[in-house]
Formats: C-alpha cells, sequence, structure tokens
C-alpha cells in the first residue's frame, strides 16, 4: 500500500528489454601498445564494467536518461552509449588495445569536459590512452538537422551516439599514450 492511506496499492514491474535482435556494432578497432607479447600475454586480468552519467541539463532534453557503459575482457573495451528517452544511432564501439590488457576496477574512466567533449580515459598494463567525443550538446546545437526527424518518438533512426563518428581514423588521432619502456601507441 502506499504511504499516506490511499487505498491504491503500489506495483512494481521488471520490464525486460527486447534482446532478440543482436546490437550492431562497429568493427573492433585495433590498438596496437607495443608492448612484449611474450612479457604481457601472461598477465591474466579479471573483466570489469562502469558506468557515466552525462550531468543533468533541463534545458537541454538530450542528455535526459542517457548513459554511457563500459565492459573490459582481457584486451578488449567495449563502449555503449543507452537512453531511455531516444534511440540512438551508432551507440556501440569496440576498441582491442593488442597485446595489453585493460586494467579493471579503475582501468576506464568518463568524463565531461564542459559542453563540448566527453574523454574516455583507459589504463592498459602497457599505456594510458585518452579518446575523446563530441559531446551531445555541442553535436546538436552545430547539426540540428540530425536530431528532428530522428527521435525515436517520431518513428525515425534515431538521434546519433557520442560513438556514431568513432573510426579507425579517428581512434588513432585521439590516442594517446603514456609508453612504458617498451609501449608505443599505433593502430593496424
Amino acid at each position: 500500500m502506499a504511504s499516506g492511506g490511499s487505498s491504491c496499492p503500489l506495483a512494481l514491474r521488471e520490464v525486460v528489454p527486447n534482446q532478440t535482435v543482436p546490437e550492431k556494432s562497429k568493427d573492433v578497432f585495433v590498438i596496437s601498445t607495443g608492448g612484449a607479447q611474450s612479457t604481457l600475454q601472461e598477465i591474466k586480468l579479471g573483466a570489469g564494467a562502469g558506468g557515466f552519467t552525462y550531468s543533468p541539463d533541463h534545458a537541454f532534453p538530450f542528455t535526459r536518461n542517457r548513459f554511457v557503459s563500459w565492459r573490459t575482457s582481457h584486451d578488449l573495451l567495449e563502449l555503449t552509449e543507452t537512453s531511455l528517452d531516444h534511440r540512438l544511432r551508432g551507440n556501440r564501439v569496440l576498441y582491442r588495445f593488442q597485446d595489453a590488457p585493460v586494467l579493471a576496477n579503475g582501468g576506464v574512466s568518463v568524463h565531461e569536459v564542459g559542453p563540448h567533449s566527453v574523454v574516455v580515459l583507459v589504463a592498459t598494463v602497457a599505456t594510458v590512452h585518452k579518446m575523446v567525443f563530441t559531446h551531445p550538446r555541442r553535436m546538436h546545437k552545430t547539426n540540428p538537422h540530425l536530431v528532428g526527424a530522428g527521435a525515436a518518438s517520431s518513428g525515425g533512426d534515431g538521434i546519433p551516439s557520442i560513438f556514431l563518428e568513432a573510426s579507425q581514423a579517428q581512434a588513432k588521432e585521439n590516442c594517446h599514450a603514456i609508453p612504458s619502456p617498451a609501449g608505443t601507441c599505433e593502430l593496424l
């Protein structure tokens, strides 16, 4: 029963998303860390996961109920952006850090840098990577035509995710490594 003497019972119901349609993702972007395979392949780290929510902005509805989640498994990083209000296009990207497992429990962090950028920091056993993506506020203000008919409520393909423009070239441009004695940052 709801508090306050109301005779209307409070009921909760679990909503299960449709998981029969496989998630579409881009190709796996392989980043060569330059680590010595014989040394680094023996390091076994557990899988990790986490999430990030955008700062609330009542004047900008496209970041409401929108979040970034990540999963790591050995040398693979999966980034997914999800919105509970809108369908997002290109919302999943995979990175493989060759011969360098991603550190579990703290190896990945996501930060908003004002209304301009979303920064993903990734620490591996050999390098540290900084990947910069356009913030949704900036994306939608500079390209308002992308939003109009694309909202899920309009039946369109969805609004663009921050990962929509992720590419091999973009990953290389935004990949900054602080190398260990053997590590460098290159793309294959």
